[in-house]
């Protein structure tokens, strides 16, 4: 078992999710009816300008949507946001270990984000995005030379990044340790609720792996919490495991459960 400095964050056993930011255009899409519209893209690219992002900020989006950028002390972008009115804000910082542009998504109810790939944005740069998404880009050439010469820049960044990781499982013997999946369970939380953890938590512990239990981010508890007699407001559960890969390749062979780290928000 791995001695790692504990975060105030629950885990719990899991498989690796690994997830690729991605690339972005420069302009944005106005849908000729706007009640039409079921889905917003944002794909921003890191060097995208301040006019961009001024003409970004302007455009009207639809269920209570806004963007937002922050800047760093040269004027250079630090994060986007896509703000949710009544739902909550989405965000992704620029990562300067990972070149790839940021992508966000809203919708009714909510915002999210995800990965970027060339198809997404040969299907935007062919016309071939259905007409319920709004797109909104910057950062990323419009004009079909210097489009190409962006997409074959990320094909170089995407393949430089995969050899790397590559490098990295053969270093490692074609093993790795993760702890980045996670759940999190909000209030109300219902006796069937604190039952599942409470199950999950004994599961750890009945098959000797490691269990880690934060009553608002304080020590470590020994033992398992009454969870039934707390005031809990919220779980985060993250999982602790160790993937085996094929030797020469990034697929999976199997995946050995590490343990569970759970924090609990109380009143």
């Amino acid at each position: 078992m791995m001695n790692r400095k504990s975060s105030s964050i629950t885990y719990c056993l899991g498989y690796a999710l690994m997830a690729m930011l991605l690339p972005i255009l420069s302009f944005a899409t106005t849908p000729k009816e706007k009640t039409n519209i079921s889905l917003v893209l944002v794909i921003i690219g890191k060097d995208i300008t301040s006019a961009e992002m001024e003409a970004l900020k302007k455009t009207e989006l639809p269920f209570g949507l806004d963007l937002q950028f922050s800047l760093d002390q040269q004027g250079k972008l630090k994060a986007v946001t896509l703000h949710s009115e009544g739902a909550g804000d989405c965000g992704l910082a620029v990562d300067d270990n990972n070149p790839l542009p940021l992508v966000l998504t809203g919708e009714i109810g909510g915002c999210g984000s995800q990965s970027f790939n060339l198809k997404l944005l040969e299907k935007i740069q062919k016309g071939q995005i259905e007409e319920s998404t709004q797109v909104l880009m910057g950062g990323i050439p419009s004009d079909p030379t210097g489009l190409e010469a962006y997409k074959a820049k990320i094909l170089d960044l995407q393949s430089n990044a995969h050899q790397r990781r590559m490098d990295k499982l053969a270093a490692n013997n074609w093993t790795e340790e993760v702890e980045n999946a996670h759940d999190e369970m909000r209030i109300p939380l219902s006796e069937s609720g604190i039952a599942t953890m409470t199950d999950r938590m004994k599961n750890c512990l009945k098959e000797g792996k490691e269990l880690q239990v934060y009553i608002n981010d304080g020590a470590p508890q020994s033992t398992i919490p009454a969870l039934s007699e707390l005031k809990i407001k919220k779980f985060l559960t993250h999982w602790k495991s160790k993937n085996y890969y094929f030797k020469g390749t990034t697929q999976i062979q199997k995946t050995e459960w590490l343990g569970l780290r759970v924090e609990i928000f109380t009143e």
